[in-house]
């Protein structure tokens, strides 16, 4: 399962690169290359690091607390159409907005 860019790619995930993201990126390949009868290699797993990995020196909620893991993964779903899976405990609790993907 490829987690760098190739010019044939189909689909590509949008994921932090945590351990956790990353098993659940995965699962989201395996699903999407089942649903759509693709060969898992033909979908990427972009890794993108968000300003709550980076921060290290102090605890979260000093930095800011909501959306240090989503608001870089949101903003490169808006460029285009992409998918992210974004687990319920990085989403900020009044944040409802779902990310279409636009037709090829």
């Amino acid at each position: 399962m490829a987690q760098t860019s190739s010019s044939s790619s189909v689909l590509r995930i949008g994921s932090r690169g945590s351990p956790l993201a990353l098993v659940q990126a995965r699962e989201v390949l395996r699903q999407f290359a089942d649903a759509c009868g693709l060969a898992a290699e033909q979908i990427e797993i972009k890794i993108i690091r968000t300003t709550g990995d980076a921060i290290v020196d102090r605890p979260l909620a000093e930095a800011g607390g909501k959306g240090l893991f989503t608001k870089e993964i949101e903003a490169a779903l808006a460029k285009g159409p992409h998918r992210g899976p974004k687990p319920a405990a990085e989403a900020p609790a009044e944040d409802d907005t779902v990310v279409e993907e636009e037709a090829a």
